[in-house]
């Protein structure tokens, strides 16, 4: 409904080095631009982009309307802790969908 607000973001991994610099790097890159949004964006991803869109649900939750994560690798502890230490209606912004 908001032209303005479409658009994809990608994550580049294959240019800085491991994993986890990756990682951190494209979080902080997208946090920043979703500060720069007008509006609240629904945040969408796949593998490990899932887990990039958990990490936004989780630490950006007040940037964003909602995210969805389809089949992301399985959260860190330091993640599940401070997922269960949110506020109800934070929690329901993060909806992951997983095939067992």
């Amino acid at each position: 409904s908001q032209p303005s607000m479409l658009g994809s973001i990608l994550a580049n991994f294959a240019t800085h080095g491991s994993a986890t610099e990756a990682y951190a790097h494209s979080w902080r890159r997208i946090h920043k631009h979703l500060r720069d949004l007008p509006g609240k964006p629904l945040v969408a991803g796949h593998s490990m982009g899932g887990a990039l869109a958990m990490q936004i649900g989780l630490y950006s939750h007040q940037l964003i309307e909602c995210i969805y994560a389809f089949n992301p690798p399985v959260p860190n502890l330091r993640d599940y802790l401070f997922y269960h230490q949110m506020s109800e209606k934070n929690r329901e912004k993060i909806q992951v969908v997983a095939n067992l």
